[in-house]
């Protein structure tokens, strides 16, 4: 009797045993509940990122121009289209629209000559992040290319947040961007065909394309000693001097583009000529394949070297 009963607790305890050793496993958690973060905002203008609606991949392949941008560590992209172009005054301005689905900022890069003005991204029309003049950094304007077009890069440019009334936004706020595109030729550009009497191709001995567009015709400056210099200037910020000793003879010419000066001196301006104004045409300043020479701070010439070809026309003078 005693053997049978301690045979009946020991199956018991056997079972219990295993009850416990094979049990199922606990149902595994929930996740936790993510919560939406609040947006940025400041007097009623919205400064959230894209990447709300939701972020396109920073890997995402664009067809035309790719723009990069990031507040903090994470980097997200969205496409644009090929560069446009206006131009305002010596001002030309670069714009690039959105491409894709939730896709809304537009970039535009404002150049005077071989300097950036601005830099701005646009939520529409307005400039919702900019940069200006100096505070523009890791921007290179490439050189013309033989069609006359032009590289621009932008590499860890920082733009601030603005207020719908172009002012700084506070706090103030910062993004990074970088991007690369292909400017259209200075021809592609509506409103700045050049008058064929009233302009020059400068083409560069690295094989770049510029157009001098003349603006506002020329200025007079009066030497102490007889001569007379004539300044052009044109629409893409560059300057081109004609001198004229006291004899009416061409003397020197110098052609500024940027922070680079060509030039070349009475006899070794071949090519260059003046026309005399004939039945109510005004004169005018020829050129024929004219060569200037770099011409270096030190007094010493460079190595590069531009050629122009084309017309300006002069002002009337004694």
């Amino acid at each position: 009797m005693t053997l049978r009963r301690n045979l009946t607790w020991a199956a018991v305890a056997a079972l219990a045993a295993g009850w416990w050793l094979w049990r199922p496993a606990p149902p595994p958690a929930a996740p936790e509940a993510v919560l939406p973060q609040a947006t940025t905002r400041g007097a009623g203008f919205d400064f959230a990122l894209p990447g709300n609606a939701p972020a396109p991949a920073a890997t995402a392949r664009c067809e035309q121009v790719a723009l990069d941008w990031r507040e903090g560590k994470a980097t997200q992209r969205q496409c644009l289209t090929a560069a446009t172009a206006r131009q305002n005054g010596s001002l030309r301005s670069h714009v690039l629209g959105p491409v894709g689905e939730g896709a809304h900022w537009t970039l535009r890069v404002d150049v005077l000559g071989d300097a950036v003005h601005a830099v701005s991204l646009l939520d529409g029309s307005r400039a919702a992040w900019a940069c200006r003049a100096e505070g523009c950094a890791g921007i290179t304007l490439g050189a013309h290319d033989g069609k006359g077009r032009r590289e621009i890069v932008l590499v860890g440019t920082q733009l601030a947040a603005l207020l719908p009334d172009g002012k700084p936004a506070q706090p103030q706020r910062a993004i990074t961007i970088d991007t690369r595109f292909r400017t259209v030729a200075d021809s592609a550009i509506p409103g700045l065909a050049c008058a064929p009497d009233d302009s020059l191709s400068v083409n560069t001995s690295r094989g770049g394309l510029i157009d001098f567009c003349a603006r506002g015709g020329a200025g007079i400056e009066l030497g102490d000693h007889g001569e007379r210099s004539f300044s052009f200037a044109s629409l893409d910020g560059g300057t081109l001097v004609a001198t004229l000793d006291a004899g009416g003879r061409l003397a020197a010419i110098d052609y500024r583009s940027g922070a680079t000066h060509y030039g070349c001196r009475a006899g070794l301006c071949g090519g260059a000529s003046l026309a005399a104004p004939d039945a109510g045409r005004p004169g005018a300043l020829r050129f024929l394949g004219t060569q200037l020479v770099e011409q270096r701070d030190d007094g010493m010439t460079g190595t590069t070297t531009v050629a122009l070809n084309g017309a300006l026309k002069l002002p009337e003078f004694e």
